[in-house]
């Protein structure tokens, strides 16, 4: 059954019928054909469906089945609204015909699919999930995921852009947590459409145009520390088409026009007298069942040691889920200790051990507290050696392989052996694992890089770490032999080189800090033709800005910024960089 009333339902109809959307109408209308069958407005949106799937039969055959229906029922005619669909349906109008112009997934076929595909199923959210595309379905521009970090918005809107993308409508995801400016957002979206930037006009204007007939689903990820591009997204949301919508993660609000806010609460937890209750008695079946959290708990431990099974532990487990307050990424991080610990050792450990209870900042939330409270308890268990890499890893924006793990660790570590102690930081689920172009990519959560950043700006490692990401950047791209050649020779290089772009801007504002321009204008070159290439003007002039200074001061200028930075000026810049080998 489809949530919502009457009209919300019909109008998420229509609106799919609008983009063009024909079969996913076609599914909603035929739902509400059994519980509405002498609704015309029903009738008509089902006939636009067929017809406009290329069924102009069945339309036909829908309409007179109404008619002879009607007709027995209450000796009536369909109404001129429904007769006037019937005469478009016979004449081929334009509004009943297959495929409307401008509006056909021909026409953007080529769009890539940049959802992530996650490995496991979404738990416990059905009712969001459910509440998303119900406010979704009845057409509303921006919905906002909100809550603290933790909570599993990202799963939340991936599993909405998976489903929307089954129903057959296109969706763009885009994750802002590889940028560090609210100034790239935009063009990073643009980049996810590949939309070239031009100088003609600003760029909400050519994202708008571009996007102006399009039904789209955009996703935006981790808004929270780019939220000064909101006025920005705004004016996009408003220079869009009506068939575009944008689905919004962030732990704040944007507070734009047109926001509509979805406040995610943690997984629920199960009641201690139900669960003791249960737990007691004899028979395994009569046990009160499995709380979202709870379920989470048990198929993450399943994962990593899968001889466990939910048994005589079952109250602890509801104990701990209640003690980790439902956050999901808390639960995950303790399931991931049943290899060592049993949940009732995992419960005592939480309670008991040193610095795991310690309260983060008084005015932050409660579920904060207690996730940065499970946060320092799994790295409290971490060898010196461990906690130091897991902080140096924070480093790197867009991942990394172990051999960039391995150029950061050994100038700042030194004497480890960075294999084991990765692959130790993996099976405790501070890192995962996913494919990349050059090999497994080793990722941060975005909540776990945070605390690990807090860590290592709190001891003597960060500006030895972030120097030697810097320069290991720079050896991998642009210095010999390593220096990958442009144009790209095959897909896999240029890939690779897409790949390293979030870590090469980490670079980038290293090397500016520490006065090393010479390295930094290395790196410029390196990238500054694949961000040519993609239409990523307004990034790419950004990185020449400080040598447009120094040259400016060379001339006898001030150097202070103000030189005036265009795209003419800085391909001349670039070039002659390429040219001399310095400035």
């Amino acid at each position: 059954m489809i949530s919502g009333s009457l009209e919300a339902r019909i109008l998420a109809a229509t609106l799919e019928n609008d983009l063009g959307h024909h079969s996913a109408a076609l599914e909603l209308v035929e739902a509400l054909a059994g519980d509405q069958p002498l609704d015309e407005n029903v009738v008509a949106e089902r006939m636009r469906a067929l017809a406009g799937s290329g069924r102009q039969a069945d339309a036909l055959a829908v309409y007179e089945q109404f008619r002879v229906h009607l007709d027995d029922e209450l000796g009536l005619e369909p109404g001129p609204a429904l007769r006037a669909a019937q005469t478009a349906v016979l004449t081929q109008d334009q509004a009943f015909a297959a495929e409307p112009t401008g509006l056909g997934t021909r026409d953007w076929a080529w769009l890539p699919d940049t959802v992530p595909n996650p490995p496991t199923a979404v738990l416990g959210r059905e009712h969001d999930v459910g509440r998303t595309e119900a406010t979704l379905g009845v057409g509303t521009r921006l919905v906002t995921l909100l809550s603290t970090g933790g909570i599993g918005k990202t799963r939340l809107a991936i599993e909405v852009a998976l489903r929307a993308q089954a129903r057959g409508r296109h969706v763009a995801y885009v994750a802002l947590d590889r940028i560090s400016r609210a100034e790239q957002v935009l063009p990073a979206i643009a980049d996810t459409l590949r939309v070239k930037e031009s100088s003609e006009t600003d760029l909400v204007t050519q994202v708008g145009r571009a996007l102006r007939a399009m039904p789209l689903l955009l996703v935006l990820d981790n808004f929270e520390h780019v939220v000064a591009a909101a006025p920005d997204l705004g004016r996009l949301v408003a220079a869009v088409g009506p068939g575009v919508q944008v689905l919004v993660t962030s732990r704040e609000a944007l507070r734009v026009h047109g926001e509509h806010l979805h406040r995610l609460d943690p997984l629920a937890t199960s009641d201690p007298e139900a669960r003791l209750e249960g737990a007691g008695k004899a028979e395994p079946g009569t046990m009160s069942p499995l709380s979202p959290a709870e379920e989470l708990f048990w198929q993450r431990a399943h994962a990593v040691n899968p001889t466990i099974r939910p048994n005589g532990d079952r109250p602890a487990v509801a104990a701990l889920c209640r003690r980790l307050d439902g956050l999901p990424l808390a639960i995950e991080l303790a399931a991931a200790r049943v290899v060592l610990l049993s949940p009732t050792e995992l419960l005592a450990r939480l309670s008991h051990g040193p610095g795991v209870l310690s309260a983060g900042a008084r005015d932050a939330p409660d579920r904060q507290r207690s996730l940065r409270a499970c946060l320092q308890w799994s790295v409290g268990v971490l060898s010196t050696d461990e906690r130091r890499l897991f902080a140096c890893l924070s480093v790197f924006a867009g991942g990394a392989i172990l051999a960039d793990v391995e150029a950061v660790a050994g100038a700042v570590i030194s004497s480890c052996d960075v294999l084991p102690l990765t692959d130790s930081l993996v099976s405790k689920s501070l890192l995962t694992v996913t494919p990349g172009a050059t090999g497994p990519r080793l990722q941060m959560l975005e909540t776990i890089r945070e605390y690990a950043a807090e860590l290592l700006a709190a001891g003597d490692d960060q500006a030895q770490a972030r120097v030697a990401q810097a320069t290991h950047c720079h050896r991998v791209l642009a210095q010999r032999p390593n220096l990958l050649p442009w144009p790209p020779r095959n897909a896999a290089e240029a890939d690779r080189l897409v790949e390293t772009l979030p870590n090469v801007r980490v670079a980038l504002a290293t090397l500016a800090g520490t006065g090393q321009y010479e390295l930094y204008s290395d790196l410029v070159v390196s990238i500054f033709s694949i961000l040519q290439l993609r239409g990523a003007l307004t990034e790419a002039t950004s990185y020449v800005t400080p040598l447009l200074d120094r040259t400016s001061g060379d001339d006898g200028h001030t150097g202070d910024g103000k030189v005036p930075v265009t795209w003419e000026n800085a391909e001349s810049v670039v070039g002659g960089r390429v040219t001399t080998g310095r400035l």
